[in-house]
């Protein structure tokens, strides 16, 4: 029997996106976007669809993970806002087969 996933009416981000900006523009250089589908040490790369169905507590863990990455590359922290927003648009709250 398949496992049902719940779409719960949240849309999480796939991409970090770092801007360093002077005067409003941004720098040369940046911005600079990370792929969270991608591999960096302890995590496999990963398809849209396996993302979909990490729980929050592992989605939460692999977002911090490639904040962390992010900061060693460019020398600066990002913020977690925006990277769950709640989207029953395109996330309807329904029960889907893998």
């Amino acid at each position: 029997m398949s496992t049902l996933y719940k779409n719960t009416g949240v849309a999480r981000a796939s991409k970090l996106v770092i801007h360093r900006k002077v005067d409003g523009v941004d720098i040369t250089g940046y911005p600079v976007t990370f792929d969270l589908l991608t591999a960096i040490s302890g995590y496999s790369v990963i398809t849209a669809s396996d993302l979909r169905k990490l729980s929050d507590a592992e989605y939460n863990a692999r977002r911090d993970a490639f904040i962390a990455y992010a900061a060693i590359q460019t020398g600066y922290t990002a913020s977690t806002t925006g990277s769950v927003v709640t989207d029953v648009v395109s996330c309807p709250i329904e029960y889907v087969t893998p």
